[in-house]
């Protein structure tokens, strides 16, 4: 007897999520959820009205890290993807921030810790949304320039030797590539959410049509910022757009936060696949013509 299974490829869907960390209890029910979402990466951040108490969250801890795996695998099981996201935390929304912009200084990163390496952990980063990290690119300086740091100020060679690959790990899974589209939710943004904003947000390099999509071309890199349920402060709003992230809303509701993630991420992942059927549907009729 022989079985088999037949299931069609499932792509990556190519998603960072960026969240303010919520309460305890909140981020637990979400992360099952993220996988289901398409979401790869998960930048989770502090911001001004993220309470300080939610820093002792336990599943923030070395010895709980198991458990944020296993409830990755729900949502994993659940959607039938095989990919493990990564997850990473830093205190800092000015060092994320810089991070996914690409401009991040050595020195910055000693705030992050990845909780969950996904599954490009020790192999080739890049996961298809910022690429490789190559020879004489400028994030291969910024690394060694971090690394260079680390030997000066780190007297222990093992604590060393982690920091850098931790560092290195971050930096592969998180630079910006040559297309991404990059939103930030809030109630108050005068764009709404549509199929022409996530086209117009694409870089210079084109929208891919649908049938150019494979497994190692993927689509173009949708990262998704939601704020804490206090919203951004004033700070924060001016710091998004001065990093280039375009704020858009879903209506005037002031939503909660497994709402607003499941929402944005859900709307913004649906734009896009018809940002990319209206690119494809545009080539077709120029060559007909």
């Amino acid at each position: 007897m022989r079985i088999s299974y037949h299931l069609p490829i499932l792509y990556s869907a190519n998603i960072r999520l960026i969240l303010a960390l919520p309460r305890p209890k909140v981020l637990k029910r979400l992360l099952p959820i993220l996988p289901t979402l398409g979401v790869d990466q998960v930048l989770l951040t502090g911001a001004t009205k993220v309470e300080r108490a939610y820093w002792a969250n336990a599943l923030l801890h070395d010895r709980h890290r198991d458990t944020i795996e296993q409830l990755l695998v729900q949502g994993l099981e659940q959607s039938t993807d095989t990919r493990m996201p990564s997850v990473v935390c830093s205190k800092s929304f000015k060092a994320v921030l810089a991070l996914v912009s690409g401009a991040v200084e050595p020195g910055a990163l000693y705030g992050f810790t990845v909780l969950v390496g996904g599954c490009d952990e020790g192999g080739d980063g890049g996961g298809g949304g910022g690429g490789q990290v190559e020879e004489g690119t400028g994030t291969s300086g910024l690394i060694n320039e971090v690394y260079k740091e680390i030997e000066r100020n780190d007297d222990n060679k093992n604590n060393s030797k982690t920091n850098k690959n931790t560092i290195q790990h971050i930096l592969q899974q998180h630079i910006p590539g040559p297309q991404e589209i990059q939103l930030y939710a809030h109630p108050g943004a005068a764009t709404a959410l549509s199929p022409e904003v996530i086209t117009h947000a694409l870089t210079t390099a084109g929208v891919p049509t649908v049938d150019q999509l494979t497994v190692d071309q993927p689509p173009p890199r949708l990262t998704v910022i939601i704020g804490p349920e206090g919203g951004w402060s004033v700070e924060e709003l001016s710091m998004l757009e001065s990093a280039g992230c375009l704020g858009v809303s879903l209506g005037a509701r002031v939503m909660t936060t497994p709402t607003a993630v499941v929402a944005v991420v859900a709307a913004a992942a649906a734009m896009r696949g018809l940002a990319m059927e209206m690119a494809e549907g545009s080539k077709e009729e120029d060559h007909d013509k």
